[in-house]
């Protein structure tokens, strides 16, 4: 099974290879975990009194915003895991900050409003600008994680040991469903738990997209429908994009597929 692993992502590991570097990352992992701590009640209250934050921060902006919210304080008390940097206190509280202040605009602000999508940038990057993505994010997670870094992401945000990380998501409202409805059998589930739960997190997010993207589609026929009325396809679209609609729509119903939504550009953009 190794040896099959390692063919699939282009390496020539052994098994015995293999589990070495398996090995070696659980131990980075081990020493990273190692130098996060929970903090003193006290100490708690006295980051949160001094902490400092920028104008444009996520958490400035729900701060000024929104009451009701679960207080810094019961947040900080709440988590039972290890989220606090021994060396980078500000770090910590800061980012969790920002976590609590995202959970509630997203809870309370409908989407596209400027002044959220503007404090949003400033810890998710500006991506508006036409990107060239480099082959190598897509095979390397460190070259990845510093493409996102270079787009203006907020690595902090992410900088907590995992199981920290999870109860903080599930605590701040942007984890509502933290386990992942899909029981793998035995054979199939990751032997490592890192690995295991990044599964489900790409999983989860996949869900997310598609669902999102069926519903940009929905909002595109119903937009288009109005405008132009049930035929807009025929009167908007591009005789190529028509017929490659047809096709698809023909060859997707004579499987038993019954498509229910119209064309939508989104479709014809090759993958």
């Amino acid at each position: 099974m190794s040896r099959d692993c390692s063919r699939w992502y282009g390496w020539s590991l052994t098994e015995q290879e293999l589990s070495k570097q398996l090995d070696h990352y659980r131990s980075i992992a081990k020493q990273y975990e190692s130098g996060f701590r929970l903090p003193q009640a006290v100490e708690a209250s006295r980051l949160l009194a001094d902490m400092q934050l920028d104008s444009g921060a996520m958490a400035a902006y729900a701060r000024e915003r929104f009451n009701g919210a679960m207080s810094m304080q019961e947040l900080v008390t709440s988590i039972s895991r290890p989220w606090m940097r021994e060396m980078d206190t500000a770090r910590s509280v800061t980012a969790l900050m920002e976590l609590q202040g995202l959970g509630s605009a997203l809870r309370s602000i409908q989407g596209f409003d400027n002044a959220l999508t503007t404090a949003l940038r400033a810890d998710f990057g500006d991506w508006r600008d036409r990107i060239a993505f480099p082959q190598v994010i897509f095979e390397n997670p460190v070259a990845r994680t510093e493409f996102y870094v270079e787009r203006g992401f907020n690595s902090s945000l992410t900088d907590f040991p995992e199981e920290a990380f999870q109860q903080s998501l599930v605590l701040v409202g942007l984890d509502t469903d933290s386990q992942d409805s899909t029981e793998w059998p035995e054979t199939l589930r990751a032997t490592d738990t890192i690995e295991e739960m990044a599964f489900r997190r790409t999983n989860k997010c996949h869900n997310y997209l598609q669902r999102l993207e069926r519903r940009l589609r929905q909002f595109i026929d119903a937009a288009m429908t109005a405008q132009y009325g049930a035929d807009w396809p025929k009167k908007r679209l591009t005789p190529q994009m028509l017929e490659s609609w047809e096709t698809k729509k023909s060859r997707a119903e004579s499987s038993g597929v019954r498509l229910t939504h119209r064309p939508t550009a989104s479709q014809f953009v090759s993958k």
